[in-house]
């Protein structure tokens, strides 16, 4: 079974640009940061996160 979950990500497409707030839809983060890649290019930066997964209590 696969269970897609929700990511969203900031992406600076350059640095004279400010951050955009795409959201994604993958089973894994590396899933969804090969969208990133594949949207923006290799060499972007950006930041990423699950809502669920950061929610959830941390051992």
């Amino acid at each position: 079974m696969y269970v897609v979950k929700i990511y969203k990500a900031i992406v600076w497409p350059r640095d004279d640009e400010p951050g955009i707030r795409p959201t994604y839809l993958a089973e894994t983060v590396a899933d969804a940061e090969k969208q990133v890649h594949a949207e923006y290019g290799e060499d972007v930066v950006f930041t990423m996160h699950n809502e669920e997964d950061a929610e959830r209590p941390r051992d």
